[in-house]
């Protein structure tokens, strides 16, 4: 047998301890713009999202041609 592999890991335990704050940190961004989204189309009338797809769609065509 190889000894380098280490120790042997029981069923079920995680591979790395950090494992946990790297998830809570998505779920942050996901959450967050979740939020930002819904206060702009309840609250904003949709004006920031409107906004972004326009800009996104003029340098779209600028890069393009």
């Amino acid at each position: 047998m190889d000894s380098s592999r280490g120790p042997k890991r029981e069923l079920g335990s995680h591979r790395r301890s950090c494992d946990g704050g790297s998830r809570v940190r998505y779920v942050i961004v996901i959450m967050s713009i979740t939020l930002f989204l819904l206060w702009d189309l309840l609250y904003n009338g949709g004006n920031a999202i409107g906004s972004t797809v326009l800009e996104v769609h003029r340098v779209a065509r600028l890069l393009t041609g």
